[in-house]
């Protein structure tokens, strides 16, 4: 497993294409940006288009490279991360966990203290579309526990998700890490880069085709619809993680047109003076998704 291990640390994957031709959609996401821009928020924004043989056709970004609080989109680096430790036979979605997290008799209140509070028992499998899925923090927490956020941040500079860094747990009352102050961050363009890696060719230097599969499952499941692709019809679908604080809020995942185009899009705003929800910010994401679904998906 160790010997595995050090072979996937060495690979090195190339991110997305630089320089590749407009989708046309620059001067929207300018106009998109413009608001969140004039209260205070930090913002960018990435869409990306490959066609069915895998190639990237075009992208559009809006501060693509600015480093923003990712809050919960960053679980889908974690997921990743463990369905690959999973693949190098360090991990089995059957194994069981027992919960240890510092906090969990505080945070269960959100998640179910039967199954959630210190000492009770979760598969992997559960841990994961409980993290993704329902993006209970309790679960995140112990895959930090279980991969390391060493081995977290090194999986997502090998992809080349450059301004991406896994700091700190996360949590909603009490804090597990109360001596950390250092942030987790990520950017518009990382997103869309990991989401590139989910599909098509590329997936299958990353993960397995059946952990790839375990992960569609799991994000099929998703229950948080209210950014990017809150305006879709049912018919398409949008494979993605969702995450909101008080200051934050950030979505990313990608759909797939009926000619076979992957479209990936990212969103990420942050407003450091701002105390409650961010529903400014989410109405955003919501005009930006419906922007690129009628763009690629008339």
């Amino acid at each position: 497993m160790l010997k595995s291990l050090m072979l996937f640390i060495g690979l090195s994957f190339s991110p997305m294409a630089m320089g590749a031709s407009s989708c046309g959609l620059n001067s929207e996401l300018q106009n998109l940006a413009q608001a969140p821009l004039n209260r205070g928020s930090d913002v960018g924004f990435s869409v990306s288009v490959f066609n069915s043989s895998g190639t990237l056709e075009c992208e559009d970004h809006f501060n693509p490279d600015k480093t923003i609080y990712p809050a919960s989109t960053i679980k889908i680096l974690i997921a990743v991360t463990a369905l690959r430790k999973i693949d190098l036979n360090g991990l089995r979605l059957t194994d069981e966990v027992t919960i240890s997290q510092s906090n969990a008799d505080d945070e269960c209140q959100f998640y179910g203290c039967d199954e959630w509070a210190i000492g009770k028992k979760q598969t992997v499998a559960q841990l994961l579309e409980a993290m993704l899925a329902r993006s209970n923090n309790i679960a995140t927490n112990q895959f930090m526990d279980l991969l390391s956020k060493d081995f977290i941040n090194t999986v997502a500079k090998q992809l080349g998700m450059t301004n991406t860094q896994v700091h700190r747990k996360m949590y909603a009352l009490v804090d597990p890490e109360p001596g950390l102050s250092i942030r987790n961050i990520s950017t518009s363009r990382d997103l869309g880069i990991l989401y590139r890696f989910l599909k098509r060719q590329r997936a299958l230097w990353l993960l397995s085709e059946e952990s790839n599969r375990h992960l569609h499952s799991v994000l099929e499941k998703q229950r948080y619809n209210n950014q990017l692709n809150k305006r879709f019809p049912e018919e398409v679908f949008f494979f993605h993680k969702t995450g909101s604080t008080s200051r934050a809020a950030g979505d990313a995942g990608y759909f797939m047109t009926s000619s076979g185009k992957q479209v990936i899009i990212s969103a990420m705003q942050e407003n450091p003076q701002r105390v409650g929800r961010p529903r400014w910010d989410i109405a955003i994401h919501n005009q930006l998704g419906e922007l690129v679904l009628h763009h690629f998906h008339p």
